[in-house]
């Protein structure tokens, strides 16, 4: 989880049997990060060292090995980060128009995602209808789309609905080729 938190995502991944030793959560909140690794400890007794304390946005992968099986975040949504960091990151992880911090974590989890990788996202429903988005939902489009869930007010306070969905990242151009032969 790039944005895990207390941990929310990275518990319910492990208690749905993914082994608490290949779960890997970033957070830039320390307090956060101390939380999500208490709570992993509470509940299976493993002391985690991949939850950390860094910007996921800032984190690429040096060998094909650091690439991950599955993320599944709830990134933050229109986070105010200096401009100079947008465009680095715009750049870095190939965005477009597409700058939004939200937008920016989900081209970020591409890029550190496996070929045949899934990825699941609770975003805003602006990520989904306003054209500073367009360069996200084209590269979305281009996912084999597996679960999409309109989540409508979720949270108290945000006057924005959420959505979410998961996705995999496959090869089209291979898919093609296994549903012809």
């Amino acid at each position: 989880d790039p944005c895990c938190g207390s941990g929310n995502f990275i518990i319910e991944a492990i208690k749905k049997g993914i082994s608490p030793e290949n779960v890997y959560g970033f957070d830039v909140d320390e307090n956060a990060v101390l939380i999500a690794r208490k709570r992993i400890k509470d509940l299976c007794g493993y002391d985690s060292k991949n939850i950390v304390c860094a910007d996921f946005l800032s984190q690429q992968p040096k060998a094909k090995s650091q690439l991950f099986d599955y993320i599944f975040t709830n990134p933050p949504w229109g986070k105010k980060i200096n401009k100079a960091d947008k465009l680095r990151y715009s750049s870095l992880y190939n965005s477009g128009n597409s700058n939004d911090t939200s937008a920016l974590f989900y081209f970020a989890c591409l890029k550190m995602l496996k070929e045949n990788g899934k990825i699941g996202m609770l975003l805003p429903d602006s990520f989904f209808n306003i054209s500073s988005f367009e360069n996200a939902r084209k590269s979305l489009l281009s996912l084999q789309i597996n679960r999409f869930v309109d989540y409508g007010k979720a949270f108290k306070g945000l006057m924005t609905k959420a959505v979410a969905f998961v996705a995999c990242k496959v090869n089209r151009q291979q898919t093609t080729v296994n549903s012809q032969i």
